[in-house]
């Protein structure tokens, strides 16, 4: 067995997310709860600054998806006070862009 090299991120020492959906993408982290020590990837709990790293289970609230709702962990991060991780703005713009445009007045060619 190899031992472990020391580096950040390497597969011995990440683990599944225990809390992303089973029929989707399993994210991979070395970050877990704070209270159980479950793996909690940053798509389902997007981490606030001086705030404790909890999982939906240990009182964090509802899992959130990061990714295609982006929105709501920006606006749980700048009510506790904080700005919003430039990962997460850059994500809610694009979702933003790729979205269909409301058009309020229909121009018909006479």
């Amino acid at each position: 067995m190899p031992a472990v090299s020391g580096d950040r991120f390497s597969s011995q020492n990440m683990s599944d997310c225990a809390f992303c959906p089973p029929e989707g993408r399993r994210f991979r982290t070395t970050r877990t709860c704070n209270e159980c020590g479950r793996p909690l990837c940053l798509i389902c709990r997007p981490a606030v600054p001086k705030a404790p790293f909890l999982c939906p289970e240990c009182g964090g609230g509802p899992r959130e998806d990061a990714i295609h709702q982006p929105g709501a962990a920006i606006e749980r991060i700048r009510a506790a006070g904080n700005a919003a991780p430039y990962w997460l703005t850059v994500i809610e713009r694009r979702l933003q862009a790729t979205s269909p445009a409301v058009v309020e007045t229909e121009i018909v060619p006479e």
